[in-house]
């Protein structure tokens, strides 16, 4: 059991990591819905190469919210490709993304 006054410290060693944002001038600013898979670099659409996959939200708690990103660990894997699949139907694939960093896909 962990009493009132004890803190917690991560130990661990940083690792890649990706967040995806979609932003646009549309009544979806914030692109919820959207629907974002995750592949190894050079594998785009290869289902056995899926690091993840992730539908943008913000309400899924009670009195709670986040914001509207996806967060993605990535192990050791320092460059992806991404499929995202828009609220509206449309696909848009990114090949080479850098790990590190928020990629921010802008929806006409």
């Amino acid at each position: 059991m962990i009493s009132p006054r004890s803190s917690l410290r991560n130990a661990s060693a940083p690792r890649p990591w990706l967040q995806v944002r979609i932003a646009g001038r549309s009544t979806n600013r914030a692109g919820l819905g959207a629907q974002v898979r995750v592949y190894r670099k050079g594998k785009l659409g290869d289902a056995a190469s899926l690091l993840g996959f992730q539908e943008i939200g913000t309400g899924f708690g009670s009195a709670s919210g986040q914001p509207a990103v996806a967060h993605f660990g990535l192990g050791e894997v320092g460059e992806v490709d991404l499929r995202i699949r828009l609220p509206d139907g449309k696909t848009v694939d990114r090949a080479g993304v850098k790990a590190g960093q928020l990629c921010t896909l802008e929806q006409p």
